[in-house]
């Protein structure tokens, strides 16, 4: 079970953890405003009447949220479209050991989150990091080296809302053995966002795209009209489809260094994606990279080991003009 959730409702049922934590509904179609507060943008208003930002406005000033920083590392967040349930993962103590898995509840938008807490059953002590929940919040994706000498994309799967997630396993049809990262669903589930360093690709780690379906991945293509020959990773794409942000180690005039925050945007869903840029309000000298977006598109958390936080990797939200 998601440890620590509490009695957490998704499309009608429950999800049964240690009693006294916040209830929240959780899963890609939230059943509040999607442009309500997130953690640490302290001008959010959770104003249901607000109209959704433009999509292409530079975001405003980043934000550290405190909810979840430590002096360990924080390398990634997931929310569920409600922003209720937060899916984080660190290696703070407390843990199996490297980085794990770890959840958070809050039952209102401009809340703060209940402190975080390991899942049950998926975490070890090698490391698990960059989790991803399906809709239905029966199968849980993230990527872990575990029993391996290079990270997999594994799934942990439940049978029903009130039971525990089953030892999680090496996705079919994705492992390369050179390293597959940083997991991203699309808002149907059906296709599976990664990165990997497997041969083929333009060099270093490549973005990938893959159907996905009970029976694991398939017709895995290589992104090349948005990967270079330096290193891209952690993929995440918005709501809609039409937007990607990335993590890229690629020289360009306006790169500031180590890893930056790029984007790549479409007209259509049948339709390449355009010609990457940096997101340069939000990059810094240091590592950053894009962790997850909003279902409106308008606040963006990312990781960053710029100066200023606490410590190793820390997690930032930002929002962008409405």
């Amino acid at each position: 079970m998601l440890a620590g959730c509490g009695n957490v409702s998704v499309k009608g049922a429950s999800v049964v953890g240690t009693p006294g934590d916040a209830a929240a509904e959780v899963g890609r179609d939230g059943a509040t405003d999607a442009t309500d507060a997130a953690p640490g943008t302290p001008d959010a208003t959770g104003d249901s009447a607000r109209p959704a930002c433009e999509p292409t406005a530079a975001f405003g000033a980043p934000t550290p949220l405190a909810d979840f920083n430590t002096s360990a590392n924080e390398d990634a967040i997931y929310l569920s479209d409600d922003q209720l349930t937060a899916l984080l993962s660190s290696d703070r103590p407390g843990g199996m050991g490297g980085y794990d898995v770890w959840v958070a509840v809050r039952s209102d938008p401009n809340a703060a989150f209940s402190a975080p807490s390991p899942v049950d059953g998926v975490n070890s002590g090698d490391d698990e990091r960059q989790p991803v929940l399906s809709g239905d919040a029966l199968h849980l994706y993230f990527m872990s080296n575990h029993g391996a000498s290079s990270y997999d994309i594994v799934e942990a799967t439940r049978n029903g809302l009130t039971g525990g997630f089953a030892p999680p396993v090496v996705v079919p049809g994705l492992a390369s053995g050179a390293g597959d990262v940083s997991p991203w669903l699309s808002a149907a589930g059906t296709q599976i966002y990664f990165g990997s360093g497997r041969s083929g690709g333009l060099g270093g780690n490549d973005l990938y795209l893959a159907d996905l379906s009970a029976a694991g991945g398939g017709n895995v293509v290589d992104l090349t009209a948005v990967n270079s020959a330096a290193d891209d990773a952690s993929p995440v794409l918005s709501h809609d489809g039409l937007t990607l942000y990335f993590a890229s180690k690629r020289t360009d005039p306006a790169a500031r260094g180590n890893d930056d925050i790029w984007v790549a945007r479409r007209a259509a869903l049948g339709d390449p994606f355009s010609a990457p840029a940096p997101v340069t309000e939000l990059n810094s000298a240091a590592a950053d990279g894009p962790r997850w977006l909003s279902p409106d598109g308008c606040t963006l958390y990312f990781t960053s080991t710029r100066s200023g936080g606490l410590g190793g990797y820390d997690l930032y939200a930002a929002t962008r003009g409405r």
